[in-house]
């Protein structure tokens, strides 16, 4: 097990909570009691600054949420619920953004469509990401480069160059899919 190291971002170590690198997790994060506008205005809040919710609005808009801003946690199904943690994470405009199983609870159709979403939001804003995840057709469709991990602790046994992610257009070619088989295989060989 390792007990030691250091992470470096940009250059620097990194020691503690960032300005600059945003987190979604598996299982949104938001808090019951707040609306959609008060989540997604958190971060906001927490760092003593004002947003405009013309921008929250913006944000929720491109993720396809814009008239749910009112309502709480609990009425929203897990696709939407899901889009108000991604604009939370987006609406800080990180350099960074983490995200945990993001789409994981979802089902397929949902989880394509939030990968679009998310694609979208890549091609607006440009922040850099790094994705967990056990679905390979999203490892495909989100990551230019796919570790693939294995053992315990976790090791990366290969990492495989993908440079037609994050293209709204990718999913349904030839190209994706020998890149899908690719990272299937490697899975299938690894010690």
């Amino acid at each position: 097990q390792t007990t030691r190291g250091k992470i470096l971002f940009q250059g620097k170590p990194l020691t503690g909570p960032s300005r600059e690198i945003a987190l979604v997790l598996q299982e949104y994060g938001l808090f019951p009691w707040k609306t959609v506008l008060q989540n997604v205005s958190l971060g906001f809040k927490i760092r003593g600054e004002k947003i405009s919710k013309s921008i929250i609005t913006d944000y929720l808009k491109q993720l396809g949420i814009e008239e749910k801003v009112l309502l709480y946690p609990q009425q929203l199904s897990g696709g939407q619920r899901q889009r108000v943690a991604l604009a939370r994470a987006m609406i800080l405009q990180p350099r960074l953004l983490l995200l945990d199983e993001p789409f994981a609870a979802l089902d397929t159709l949902t989880r394509e469509r939030l990968q679009d979403l998310f694609v979208s939001a890549y091609q607006n804003h440009r922040f850099a990401s790094i994705i967990a995840t056990h679905n390979i057709q999203e490892a495909v469709m989100l990551g230019k480069r796919i570790a693939i991990m294995c053992g315990s602790p976790g090791t990366i046994y290969k990492i495989i160059d993908n440079p037609s992610a994050l293209s709204l257009d990718y999913r349904g070619t030839d190209e994706f899919y020998n890149k899908a088989r690719e990272v299937r295989q490697v899975l299938e060989d690894q010690p």
